[in-house]
């Protein structure tokens, strides 16, 4: 049994029908409950509903109707309440009293947690076996991670189909030994990088100064700039995203019999479905679709061309993809004809652009990673501390990483890209970017910093030496292009 907390008259946006409405809430332990009226409240009437503050998320929401909004996102129900109070002052104090009451409920559960293990002691003897037999596992589990490490390295290698070093493929008329070419190259690597981090420099201040007048300029005058600002905040997509077009049209679960009304937008990479088909803001509960993972889109049938079927592939464990249908209906062919072929556009694009062998398949870098390479998992969302720590190269061999300066994203990577080059060739620590895990486990591969001492070493070293700083010569000429490109696009746009 709990006493009422906090209480008091609130508006409430219902699921399916999207107006406000007045609703009297009653804060009680973690359980936030709603009625009809005050008067339903105190007459003992049964609750309209109620919202676990289990874990709960509550943060400030902005809306067109209502001026003071915030939501309350229950973890339990799967579910985002949206609730708009009267003035600032209140708003700030029901956040503040939803927050209390939701570390309340781990701070329960940590303490049942103390008393259990209080209240059965274990023996002395049955304690040290325990301990003896976990450390024995962590260690035979530490030897299968360090194998399987092994295996993955190894078969990347066989994947490349490296063969035989042979350095007269990348020699310059005028170098005689194979020393003198892996000097070259690596001087010139050298130049490479310098100009390379002068491009992302200029990149990120541009980034930067795009971002600021989002936030300052641009929001009170372009809505569709508030609407891209909005997408880039809540999913972390990059600030050099932009926002094509905006279409509506309706999804169609065949599951659950109803059709949705939703409004699509295209970016560069992405596509966002989002339920609030008006205004400024989307949704919390919007769905982000990447262009790359993309399948096929086509119609639904040849006669009645409204609909159109898109095949998005969701990656599992080990080798097997799953794979999402959605089922968009348009008011008008015509409306239809044009999301195809914007989409069929956006498909082509990425594979093009994807067309590319990855990085760590090069034979000269997948032969280095197998003799001298380490191997990173990573848990979805959490931070990669050691890319801004050390001058290393890493690629990205399963999964998504996001470079970030301050808050902001201004570079994702996709399987088989890489960073940390321009660190690695100049052996320094820039520390201008952080690297954060995406919505998926992760898996990078490393090319630690000391590999050029450890290059120096046994036959044929000055040969491995020349082939490996040839091809970070050609990634370090490839990421350039891709730079420049981007940098034009992004003065062309603003």
């Amino acid at each position: 049994y709990f006493r009422s907390v906090h209480q008091g008259v609130l508006k409430k946006r219902g699921w399916y029908n999207l107006s406000w409405k007045d609703r009297y809430f009653v804060l009680k332990g973690q359980q936030l409950e709603y009625y009809s009226s005050e008067g339903a409240f105190k007459g003992n009437e049964v609750a309209k509903g109620n919202i676990n503050l289990r874990d709960c998320h509550v943060s400030e929401h902005a809306d067109s109707e209502c001026l003071w909004a915030f939501a309350i996102q229950d973890v339990m129900q799967n579910r985002t309440f949206y609730c708009a109070a009267l003035n600032e002052q209140e708003r700030a104090m029901w956040i503040s009293q939803i927050q209390q009451a939701s570390k309340l409920s781990s701070r329960m559960e940590s303490n049942q947690q103390d008393l259990t293990r209080i209240s059965s002691p274990k023996p002395y003897k049955t304690f040290f076996i325990q301990k003896l037999i976990v450390s024995q596992e962590s260690q035979g589990s530490q030897e299968n991670d360090q194998a399987r490490d092994r295996e993955l390295l190894r078969s990347n290698r066989e994947k490349s189909g490296s063969e035989e070093i042979d350095v007269e493929k990348i020699s310059i008329e005028g170098l005689r030994t194979a020393r003198e070419t892996s000097s070259f190259y690596k001087s010139l690597s050298i130049l490479l990088a310098i100009r390379l981090d002068r491009i992302q420099m200029e990149m990120i201040r541009m980034a930067s100064l795009k971002a600021l007048n989002d936030r300052s300029i641009l929001p009170e005058q372009d809505a569709k700039e508030r609407l891209r600002t909005s997408c880039i905040r809540t999913f972390g997509l990059p600030l050099t995203e932009r926002l094509l077009r905006t279409f509506k049209c309706k999804l169609r679960r065949p599951e659950l019999r109803k059709e949705v009304k939703m409004r699509i937008m295209f970016f560069n990479r992405y596509v966002i479905l989002d339920p609030l088909i008006y205004g400024p803001v989307i949704d919390l509960q919007s769905q982000l679709m990447p262009v790359a993972a993309m399948e096929s889109v086509a119609f639904k049938d040849r006669y009645q061309q409204t609909t159109l079927i898109i095949r998005v592939s969701t990656d599992c464990e080990g080798s097997s993809t799953l794979y999402n249908t959605f089922e968009l209906a348009f008011a008008s062919c015509h409306r239809a004809f044009q999301v195809l072929s914007l989409l069929k556009r956006n498909i082509a694009d990425h594979k093009a652009s994807a067309s590319t062998e990855a990085a760590h398949r090069q034979p000269s870098f997948a032969s280095i990673l197998d003799r001298y390479g380490k191997v990173h998992r990573l848990e979805r969302r959490s931070e990669f501390a050691l890319a801004h720590r050390t001058a290393s190269i890493f690629f990205v061999f399963t999964g998504q990483v996001k470079l970030k300066r301050l808050d902001d994203v201004y570079k994702i990577l996709d399987p088989g890209a890489c960073f940390g080059l321009t660190n690695f060739v100049q052996q320094k620590v820039s520390g201008h970017f952080h690297a954060q895990v995406g919505d998926e486990q992760t898996t990078i591969l490393e090319i630690p910093r000391e590999v050029n001492e450890l290059l120096e070493d046994g036959t044929g070293a000055d040969s491995m030496q020349a082939m490996f700083y040839h091809a970070v010569c050609v990634l370090l000429e490839h990421e350039s292009r891709f730079a420049c490109s981007a940098y034009l696009f992004s003065l062309l746009s603003s």
